[in-house]
């Protein structure tokens, strides 16, 4: 909280509403009820090399309006007279429109704002607030980021007032963020510095910038270094979400890019911490020379098929390399790469104080909970030819590499291939119109379930997860 005092304290409770709801930092997509009286969203996307608005510019003329090209969307921003009267009946009338749970307080902290920052982006905010989607979270965002010691971050957006439209976007978005942003203020500089708006971030990109955050940090605690640099990334992959910069194929092929790289990530560090107490496991190759054993994470599901969400859990499978293991090792194979997969899985879950870096989901692996978390290649494709169910082989489709050796991840990939789509294996050539219909069957099932539970809903909720169109339909 910004204000110790209880009426700040108050102030909050009053705007914000005190149920579990309003301060989850995350939105339910399991049954989306949409506001009636909520505005259409508005793109805030500034087209490149379009004018900008006149709210960020310092000395606009009053209600001088910005010229911006017919295509875009987006109603102008009015700026009002050089030095507005923040305090006064302008500042009251500028909010009015805006739809506070809590008008009053929230006019209140609205002037407290426009005391601290210049009189340009002062007389911006009311509209910036006007388009936000929750306008009592980004109000309440906005004060707490002004509200640090060293004024920093009010001079950087007294110069740069496109930046509070950034902060104003994240905080009426996501708390969860917005909390990010506040703690992470060197973000608006990256913002600034980098303009790494413009365009989503290779594999390779956000493997330079983890190592490079890594390198300027003391934190020796993996889970909580990687959840944090996750966080992170997720204002910037949200921002150009928001501001229709990427589209949506786009905005979940970056999240699954950042994905691999954390997974990628907690791999090495717990392979440090294992061989630290063992050797790295070996096997005899063909002409008997001694070989490491390669070892793979497989993605599957919305992560396999690049198509992650910003809350969305990952399903992994674990794989490592066949062969005749070396006498005398201190552990097998197959204990040092279950003890691996365990590792993995701890430093991606463990909640930490920024959240987990994941959740993660293992029932999609070979034998579901009841089999050993990592499974050699030969026993995975011969659970695969002979043992599996029909939905098994099915979760198989958008199988991927996501972290270790992928010439392993490969070759289980191209083993399992004939098995997915074809029937028993002596016949594994034809489509297999059993699994067809018995997924057929399912969905019908699931869409029954629907129907008998909507009778009783009355709010006439949207489910997006098992609903028509939905993520399952």
């Amino acid at each position: 909280m910004v204000h110790g005092d209880a009426t700040a304290s108050l102030e909050y409770e009053s705007i914000l509403g005190s149920g579990d709801d309003d301060v989850s930092p995350h939105i339910s997509l399991r049954s989306y009820r949409p506001r009636k009286d909520r505005r259409e969203n508005r793109d805030l996307r500034r087209p490149s090399g379009a004018p900008k608005p006149s709210c960020y510019a310092e000395n606009s003329e009053a209600n001088a309006v910005a010229e911006r090209p017919p295509s875009d969307p987006v109603p102008p921003l009015r700026s009002v007279t050089r030095n507005p009267d923040v305090t006064g009946p302008n500042s009251h009338s500028a909010a009015s429109g805006i739809p506070f749970n809590d008008p009053d307080t929230a006019k209140q902290i609205l002037v407290r704002i426009q005391q601290q920052v210049s009189p340009a982006l002062g007389s911006a905010i009311p509209a910036l607030l006007g388009d936000s989607p929750d306008p009592d979270a980004a109000l309440l965002g906005f004060e707490r980021l002004i509200s640090e010691p060293t004024g920093e971050v009010v001079g950087l957006l007294n110069r740069d007032n496109f930046l509070a439209h950034y902060a104003i976007v994240v905080f009426g978005h996501s708390r969860f963020l917005g909390e990010t942003l506040i703690q992470n203020t060197d973000l608006l500089q990256t913002f600034l510095r980098e303009r790494n708006l413009d365009r989503s971030f290779s594999r390779e990109e956000f493997h330079e910038s983890l190592a490079r955050f890594r390198s300027r940090s003391f934190e020796n605690d993996a889970s909580l270094l990687l959840a944090r640099f996750k966080r992170r990334e997720y204002v910037r992959i949200m921002l150009r979400d928001v501001l229709k910069l990427a589209p949506l194929a786009e905005t979940t092929a970056e999240i699954s890019a950042l994905a691999d790289v954390l997974i990628d990530a907690a791999l090495r560090d717990a392979q440090n911490l294992l061989q630290r107490r063992y050797e790295a496991p070996q096997h005899l190759d063909a002409v008997g020379r001694l070989v490491d054993t390669p070892f793979a994470i497989l993605a599957l599901g919305k992560l396999g098929g690049n198509e992650l969400n910003y809350s969305s859990d990952v399903d992994l499978m674990y794989i490592f390399g066949d062969g005749e293991e070396p006498a005398g090792a201190a552990v097998s194979n197959r204990e040092y790469f279950i003890r691996l997969a365990q590792q993995v899985t701890e430093i991606l879950s463990r909640v930490t104080r920024e959240g987990p870096v994941f959740r993660i989901d293992m029932r999609l692996r070979p034998q579901g909970g009841e089999g050993e978390l990592a499974i050699s290649l030969s026993h995975a494709l011969n659970y695969y030819a002979h043992g599996a169910h029909d939905w098994e082989r099915q979760a198989l489709i958008k199988a991927r590499h996501s972290a270790g050796d992928e010439i392993l991840a490969r070759e289980f990939i191209r083993g399992v291939q004939r098995h997915i789509y074809g029937g028993s294996p002596d016949r594994a050539d034809r489509l297999n119109f059993e699994a067809i219909a018995t997924s057929l069957a399912s969905r019908e099932k699931m869409h029954t379930r629907r129907r008998r539970s909507s009778l009783y809903d009355s709010n006439e909720s949207v489910d997006v997860k098992l609903g028509h169109g939905g993520i399952r339909d």
